[in-house]
Parts: structure tokens; sequence; C-alpha cells
């Protein structure tokens, strides 16, 4: 942009390119209408998605929607060909329903030589299908064509047989808990406690119905690791009334942290087959906090077994401060889950585990790095580190899948320990200083969310491309498995990758290039199935049509990938530097091969498609983990939460939505409680983010899909600062 002296050619803010905040009704979106790839809308637009032969937007989208006929116009336009795929995202109401092809018995219908899975490409001519991928033939006889769902994007598949080495797991939970003196003295492990009980009637549901199949079991660890045996007895009597006889739990504690083992097998779990189990399951963790308040110990020593009377567990376990064997647990509680098969392990950390196998150092200094200090710290911690991505490798080959929880008041090092979950398909969450008072409801409902989202068990997924492409590399939470397999102990709705292409060769114009992603896993209830997404996009050699379908949301998704894995060792310099050549340079190729030759050379030149990508730039380099005020761990679960982050909800963190409140509309005491009253008030119009547009006596809400901020202008009226937070001054509070 050029400064003009005269202030009546001085840019005009408001002219300025900025997200829409106009909210439009519902749009029908047909993914392939008249058989042609239709480019779709941004991501917070409301769609009722109509599979008309691609997979809808929600599960596929591509940083171009118009495939550049070589690699000299992908870098010539500077813009990066990357597919971004969340094969599990959750459908919208009005979405078309996914086909589910029961072919148990019978053949799927699959190209005999490059294995992909029948979609709209292929083609059938005398008992012959042409495979879009690789040009190979397959004879399928009439019946098979006939039930073969041709015309779908984005189909599933009930298998069985070759798709399956063993039955399919049941649904295994292992709550790793913080037990140490800090913890319960914080309220994290009472906190915990109580927020998994009232999961345990929704885990119990989770299969659907049917055959009960959930099994859950608890570790806990303080300077030992507590392990709690109640599957081989049943913990409840049958109808859990107060005469039942009720075994307790039998704990074992392990003291020997160096190295950890599995001392229970399948008795470490217990399934939920009725209410009486969640209320056994539920007694022993009500009683957890109390077994590990700080009292008298027996001669100072760990009891090697100890078991309790009546519903309790031994209560008088020794907890020495400071001590904290978290990472000896997690380890243990790999080991428990390979014994019966996989599962997921919960952990909940308040503290550094810094005693016994893959114990960990302090790493973080008085104060945070100045823009040029290599950030080492963001590294895997030395031989430790290493240990770590074993551990990690080793939980995914067995189909475990690792969450980890911080609620802390301190530093953990979440660059090494996230290593366990950005490799299992796991998700990581941080709570600091950690509060009950201010926390509790947020993290009870991540909780729930992570146990609840919809997804599936022991998943893998693989990438195809039609001839002349290659899959360069791809990001995201999983690990992998031969070349091509990506393997997902666990997968869920938020489940996102990156794909990024390579050209083998020149593609003919007019032609179409081919993607299929399919995954192949099991639901709770027990099925094995595959979810096959397809896509073709028409294969151009304008660059002008490359620009005009450009995806600003892939884009600025694959851009932040990068720029978070350039991070660990690298300053913060360099990596703001990356983002800002990355945008400058799709800026500079649009100008020179596609903008007027008149125009003039002071002027800034945007494509539409991008024209936000400056913004989203800046936004995206004031994110915590770019920031030079952010402290380690901040920085470590931000750029967890990037490498996997679904792309409906990149831009609105790199981006905040801004409202005013309007006291018109905040719910009064006189309300029914029923819910009808939220369902009625709409959502205002978002504003841009200026000062311009904040008025002095204003109250207002930014979020980003993780925070919000309540901001109370300085002269906010009293019955606003009343009627919002139940008080007469904000200088009472």
């Amino acid at each position: 942009m050029s400064r003009q002296s005269s202030s009546g050619n001085n840019i005009d803010p408001s002219q300025m390119p900025r997200p829409s905040s106009r909210q439009l009704p519902t749009q029908v979106f047909e993914t392939r209408p008249g058989g042609t790839h239709a480019v779709p809308p941004a991501t917070d637009v409301s769609l009722a998605v109509r599979d008309t032969g691609d997979a809808g937007p929600r599960h596929m989208r591509c940083s171009v929607n118009s495939m550049p006929q070589g690699h000299d116009m992908v870098k010539s336009s500077s813009i990066p060909l990357v597919l971004g795929i969340q094969p599990f995202a959750v459908q919208a109401k009005g979405d078309s329903a996914i086909p589910l092809i029961d072919t148990r018995g019978s053949e799927l219908v699959r190209c005999g030589k490059c294995n992909a899975y029948v979609c709209p490409g292929m083609t059938f001519r005398g008992g012959t299908m042409t495979c879009c991928f690789c040009g190979g033939g397959t004879a399928v006889n009439t019946m098979a064509h006939g039930d073969a769902p041709s015309v779908f994007g984005t189909v599933e598949y009930i298998v069985d047989g070759k798709y399956q080495v063993r039955e399919p797991m049941a649904p295994t939970y292992m709550f790793l808990i913080d037990c140490t003196a800090e913890a319960v003295a914080s309220g994290m492990t009472a906190t915990v406690c109580s927020s998994v009980r009232a999961m345990l009637g929704s885990l119990m549901g989770v299969t659907g119905g049917g055959e009960r199949r959930t099994r859950v079991g608890l570790i806990t660890f303080t300077g030992s690791v507590q392990f709690y045996e109640m599957g081989g007895e049943r913990m409840a009597g049958g109808g859990g009334g107060a005469g039942d006889k009720q075994p307790a739990a039998k704990m074992l504690v392990m003291g020997d942290v160096e190295d950890p083992f599995c001392p229970l097998a399948g008795g470490a779990f217990v399934t939920l087959a009725s209410q009486a189990d969640v209320a056994a399951v539920g007694a022993l963790l009500d009683r957890v906090p109390e077994i590990f308040a700080v009292g008298p110990a027996a001669n100072g020593k760990d009891p090697t077994t100890a078991s309790a009377a009546g519903n309790a567990v031994h209560n008088n376990v020794p907890v020495t401060s400071g001590e904290s064997a978290g990472s000896a647990a997690v380890k243990a509680g790999v080991e428990t889950l390979k014994a019966v098969g996989g599962g997921r392990l919960l952990t909940f950390l308040h503290s550094l585990p810094h005693k016994g196998a893959l114990a960990l150092k302090p790493r973080e200094s008085g104060k945070p790095p100045s823009d040029r200090d290599p950030l080492d710290i963001m590294s895997p911690q030395g031989s430790t580190g290493k240990l770590f991505t074993q551990l990690a490798r080793d939980a995914a080959q067995n189909q475990v899948c690792i969450d980890v929880f911080a609620l802390t008041k301190s530093y953990v090092d979440l660059a090494t320990i996230s290593i366990l979950s950005s490799s299992t398909g796991g998700s990581v969450y941080r709570y600091s200083p950690f509060s009950c008072s201010a926390d509790t409801a947020r993290f009870f409902d991540d909780l729930r969310w992570n146990l609840t989202r919809p997804g599936g068990l022991e998943a893998v997924g693989k990438l195809r491309v039609s001839a002349g492409l290659s899959v360069d590399e791809v990001i995201g939470s999983f690990s992998k498995a031969g070349q091509n397999d990506l393997v997902f102990p666990t997968i869920n709705s938020d489940s996102t990758i990156f794909a990024k292409l390579l050209h083998d060769e020149r593609l003919r114009e007019g032609s179409n290039a081919y993607f299929q992603f399919a995954t192949l896993y099991s639901t709770t209830a027990g099925q094995r199935r595959v979810r096959v997404h397809s896509m073709a996009l028409p294969v151009t050699r304008s660059l002008g049509s490359v620009f005009r379908g450009a995806d600003l949301e892939v884009y600025m998704g694959y851009l932040a990938r990068q720029a978070a894995a350039a991070m660990p060792g690298k300053t913060l310099v360099h990596v703001r530097d990356l983002i800002g050549k990355a945008a400058t340079g799709t800026l500079v190729a649009y100008r020179k091969h596609c903008a007027s030759s008149s125009s003039s050379s002071g002027q800034l030149i945007l494509p539409e498609s991008l024209k936000l990508v400056p913004l989203f730039c800046l936004g995206l380099s004031k994110l915590p983990c770019f920031r030079t005020d952010a402290r380690a761990d901040s920085r470590a679960v931000w750029l967890s939460r990037i490498a996997s982050l679904p792309l409906d909800r990149l831009l609105p963190a790199v981006h905040p939505r801004l409202f005013r409140v309007s006291l018109d509309i905040v719910p009064n005491n006189s309300s029914t409680g029923n819910g009808s009253g939220a369902e009625q008030t709409p959502v205002p119009e978002s504003l841009p983010l200026s000062a311009e547009h904040l008025e002095s006596d204003g109250v207002y809400i930014l979020e980003n899909g993780y925070d919000i901020f309540l901001y109370f202008a300085r002269e906010a009226p009293a019955h606003a600062v009343e009627q919002l937070l139940g008080t007469p001054s904000l200088h009472s509070i």
C-alpha cells in the first residue's frame, strides 16, 4: 500500500477487507451440480449439503478448486496444493444422510489394481469397471454394479472378513488421576473424580444400546502408582439396593516406578453392564480424594496391597509432597490397556512428572524468550523425549489413545508430554492456573465432549490420488504404519488432517483429478466399517481459474500447521517471517500473473478468494504460540491445537468474533428455564475488530472458540453491570 499525503487519498479503513458480519439464511449446497465440481463457501456459512457426486465441504476441501495442470503452475501461484480432510465431521441439520451399505457376505466393489473404492469417477462398460485413479480395469458382475453407490461422494460400508484381523474392540477407558498432595490440596483430584463420575452413565450408553460393552478402569499416582482390581469380582450386587453385598475394590500399589509394569490385566476393568456397576465405580471415585488426603502413613512406606472394609479401599496411603510419578503411571497405563486389546488412556496431571521412568526435568527459565531466542524448549526433552516418542509409537501400534488434561498451577512440559497425544489421535487440554471455582465447568464440558463426540475406534486411513499426482506429506494427530497407512487408535469428529500433493507429470486439460480418503474403523457397537470420501476437481491451465477457486480456510490451515511445525528450535522472528513470506508470495504471484497491467504500482491487488489472507496472517502471528509473552506450556498447547484444528475452528481462533451485548436480550429472573427464550434469541451480527467500533458505554463479548472475554467499556452503565454480573460495580469484583 502507498501512503498519500493528501487526506482525500488516504486508505479508508472501512474499505479494508474484513470477514462478513452478515448472517445469511441456510443455503442448499449441491456438491456436484450437473456433474461439475462446485466451489464451497466459507465454513461459517450455514449450509444444507446435498451429496450429488463429491464429498461435502465439511469432510473434504482443497486449497484450489481448479487443479493446476502442472507443478510449474503451482509454483507460479505460490498456493500450496493441499487437501484438508475431516473424515468424521459432524453433519448439520438438512445435510444428506451418509448412505450405509451392508456388504457382509458379499464382495465390496474395488479396483483390482490400486484397491480404490467405487466412486462417481469410475466408469462401467461391458461388465468392466475402469478406475479413475489408476486407469485399471476390473471385472464386476451386474448385481455388484447395480448395488454400487457410484453416485455418492461419501458412502459408508459395513464390512467383515478380510477387513478385520480380530473382533472389534470394546470401548475401554482408563482414567489416570494425579493424587499427589498438591493435586488433592488444589481441589484438582476431587474435580476430576466428580466429573468422571458424572460421565459414567453416558459411557454406559455409548454403544447405542444392545449388549453393554463399555469397560472402565482407574489408576492413581503419587510418588508411587496405585491400581484398582475391579474386574475379578462384581463391584456391585444385582439390584444395587442397600442390602446388596458390594465387594470392595482392591488396591495394588507399585512402589518401584523405575520399571513400571501391568500388575493386572482384565481385572483392572469393570464392564458397565448396569446402574449398579456405575454406582460402584462412582463410589470408588468419591473415595479417592479421601484416600489420598494427607494423613499418617504406616511406617512411611507404601503397602504392597490394600483392601478396605465396605465400599472403601485402603485410606492410609502415604503421600509425599512434591513427588509425582506421572510418566511412569502413563507407561503402566499403556501396558494395562495393551493387555486388553487397546483403549483410551485419559491422563489428568497437576504437576511435572519428575520421579521414576520417563521422569522430566524443569526447563522453563524465569522469563519468556525474546524474538531472537531459539525455542529449544519446544522440542521434546533430550533422551527422555525419545522415550516418550517410543512410548507413543508403542501405544499407537497397540490401539491405545492418550488424552492429556493438565489442571495445573505450574510448568509440566507439555512440549514433551503432548507427543503422547499427537501420535495416538488424542487431545491436549490445559487449565492454568487451575481454580476449582473458575475451571470446573469448562473442564467438565471439555471432558464430556472428549468422551461423547462422534467417531470410531482402531481406525486406519488411506489417501488415494489419481495418476499424475502423489502425496508429499500428511500432517495431523496419528502415526504411520508402512508408507501410506495412517493409524488412529481413536478417530473423532474433530480429527483433521492436511495432505500436501505433488505433480508427478503434467495433467491433461479438461480432465479431472480425483481424490479419495478411506477410513476403516470399528464402531462402539462392534461393527467394522469403511467410510469413503471421494472428490474430483477439473484440471485447468489458467492461473486465473486457480486463484478464483482458492480456498482461504485450507490455505490458512496449512500455513498455520507449517508455522507450528517450524517452531521447535527456531526463533519467533523466523516463524513469523515464514507466515509473512507465504502471504506476500501468494499476493505477489497474483499481481504478477493475474492483475491488470494498468493497475497502479502503489495499489494493493488482492484476489477475491484470498483477500483476507493479510488480515488472517496478522491474526495468526498473534496467537499465543507465536508471541513473546507466552509461557512454554501455553505455547505447547496451542501448537497441539493447531496440529489437528478443524477447519471451521481455525479462522475464529486467529480472528476472534466481537459482539455487542444488548441488555434487551439478557435473560431475567422470570425466565421459565425451559430453554425457549434462548432458542428465540438471535445471535447479533459480529462487529469489526477495530477500536472505532467500541463505544464508551458498551458491553462486548470477544470469543475465539476457546476463550470468552466480557469487556465493559469505561462508561458502561451501572445497571448493565448489575444485570450481567450481579454486582453494583466492577470495582467490587
